[in-house]
């Protein structure tokens, strides 16, 4: 019998498709019989002794296509160049599963949200810490940006 950890860890990937500035801003309009996107198959990072993927619980693309953002129950915010198309770096200011995340819409900052209750705002030519952190009374499940960042 497959665990529902070991299950969801051999397919924690995630699939981008590359091309355009925002690559999936016609995705509503395409036929759904047409998939001849290009697309490239990301493999997260363990952060664990057991060395199993995280389950990952939010994704999100800098409106720009050159970062891309990944979320987990590791606790991590895991950044990736999609140009480069190599891993760069971890974010951990969060202390539990981190549920959302999301570039603002110019794409210079990335905030994240979760479990542990907490908001981080994080600025884009900076990763070394939050530009903006706040602690709310529950869980988060969803965080973004208006129109207007």
């Amino acid at each position: 019998m497959i665990q529902r950890r070991q299950f969801l860890g051999s397919v924690a990937t995630f699939c981008v498709a590359t091309g355009s500035a925002t690559p999936f801003a016609n995705a509503l309009t395409l036929p759904t019989t047409d998939l001849s996107w290009n697309s490239q198959v990301i493999q997260t990072i363990p952060h664990n002794d057991a060395n199993l993927p995280p389950v990952v619980t939010g994704v999100s693309l800098q409106t720009t296509g050159d970062l891309l953002a990944i979320v987990g129950d590791d606790h991590y915010v895991c950044l990736y160049d999609t140009r480069q198309k190599q891993y760069i770096q971890d974010l951990d200011r969060h202390t539990d599963w981190i549920r959302s995340t999301v570039f603002s819409p110019d794409g210079s900052q990335l905030a994240t949200a979760g479990n542990d209750r907490t908001v981080c705002v994080w600025d884009c030519s900076d990763w070394t810490r939050p530009t903006w952190f706040k602690r709310q009374p529950e869980a988060i499940f969803h965080v973004s940006f208006t129109k207007d960042g």
